[in-house]
């Protein structure tokens, strides 16, 4: 369900950085953003939808729609418009002639949860990635390599499974005072070969590692490719 995944995210957050969170869901980047302010600092909330959304900002103050400046509010405030409720109530022409196209369609769609672009579910992946957060802080240093031996070949088979190949392979490690580091390397050909990921993965841990107690170690691949281009040297 969202809420036992927002409880994981809440804990996971917690575990590796010390800090709470507060999280906002809803169905667009605007009631996601005013949800993330209801229960702050360490709370959650959901709107399930527009319905849902427009009953619950009804009666709150008009400063509880984030992209309407103090300018504007003054503005509203001259006509005795201090609630979104009554805001709803206008219609977009009527909007428009007190305040102009851009505005009062502006005001128009805020109040009704469509003043931001609905998050795309269709985006292209920029990178994919394992990590893994000890419940006790390591720092033996095979014990950490078989780890990220276990992240590779996690990776490759996944690429491989997808036909997708990448070139950059980056390297994360938080250590037991919560100080985090990351380190990439790009290839000059794609690939989705565990072998050569893990060796890759592998000199740049080397390159990190200064024997401090790690908390988290993680591995990441971006740069996607669909064909690997192996550039030959004559």
């Amino acid at each position: 369900s969202i809420e036992t995944f927002v409880s994981r995210f809440k804990r996971y957050i917690f575990e590796n950085t010390g800090l709470t969170c507060s999280v906002g869901i809803g169905f667009n980047r605007l009631s996601a953003k005013i949800a993330s302010d209801i229960n702050k600092p360490n709370g959650f909330f959901i709107f399930s939808d527009q319905q849902h959304f427009l009953d619950y900002i009804s009666e709150k103050n008009i400063s509880v729609i984030p992209s309407i400046g103090k300018r504007t509010i003054e503005l509203l405030n001259l006509f005795n418009i201090t609630k979104v409720g009554q805001l709803f109530k206008l219609e977009k022409d009527e909007l428009i002639s007190k305040f102009g196209i851009n505005r009062g369609e502006h005001l128009y769609n805020l109040v009704r949860g469509v003043g931001s672009s609905a998050i795309s579910k269709d985006r292209k992946r920029q990178s994919i990635g394992h990590e893994t957060t000890f419940n006790i802080t390591i720092n033996d240093t095979n014990q950490l390599k078989e780890e990220l031996k276990t992240l590779s070949m996690r990776l490759s088979k996944k690429l491989k499974s997808q036909n997708l190949f990448i070139k950059t392979i980056s390297l994360k490690i938080r250590y037991s005072n919560f100080s985090t580091h990351t380190k990439s390397k790009t290839l000059s050909f794609a690939t989705n070969s565990f072998d050569l990921i893990y060796a890759e993965v592998l000199y740049i841990f080397n390159s990190l590692n200064d024997k401090q107690n790690v908390r988290l170690i993680g591995v990441h691949l971006s740069s996607f490719a669909k064909k690997s281009f192996v550039q030959l040297k004559l």
